[in-house]
């Protein structure tokens, strides 16, 4: 059986909602609705919030499950990075597999999670990447779509 963490990335630095981690949601806050998901997902080796930030980093103390993974600081500030600088944090993962569940999907549930887990479970696949539908359009290197083939797979936002 392959051992696989799960981290949730977070940091205070959002381009187009500043603080959104930490902002008033229903009475909680994103940050604390994923941290409470993964707090019980008990198939995974490990659980860890990834963050450079003290005040995050301070969330991690109300989870009995889950640890810190601290980021450089220099990975959460404003601009591009390497890959290396993003995602360093990564190499100190004690399992050779680990989910990164997005905070801000505040639906995905217990189950889909699970049920995810188990099919990359039963594969010999070396990555597993979750799939949703969109009403994007993708294109090819030579401009073909890859995405949708019927022009009635539009959608009219107006």
């Amino acid at each position: 059986m392959k051992k696989i963490s799960v981290i949730i990335n977070a940091r205070l630095g959002s381009s187009r909602l500043k603080n959104k981690m930490t902002r008033s949601f229903c009475e909680t806050d994103l940050l604390d609705i994923a941290l409470k998901k993964i707090n019980d997902l008990d198939f995974f080796e490990h659980r860890f919030l990834a963050a450079a930030e003290s005040s995050l980093m301070e969330r991690v103390k109300k989870y009995n499950n889950i640890d810190l993974l601290q980021r450089d600081k220099s990975s959460v500030e404003p601009g591009p990075h390497q890959p290396m600088v993003t995602f360093k944090h990564y190499l100190d993962v004690p399992t050779e597999y680990f989910f990164v569940i997005n905070a801000c999907a505040v639906f995905l549930s217990r189950d889909t999670i699970k049920r995810a887990y188990d099919v990359f479970q039963e594969t010999e696949h070396n990555s597993y990447i979750s799939v949703v539908s969109n009403r994007d359009w993708v294109f090819d290197s030579k401009g073909f779509p890859l995405t949708h083939t019927d022009p009635k797979a539009l959608q009219n936002t107006s």
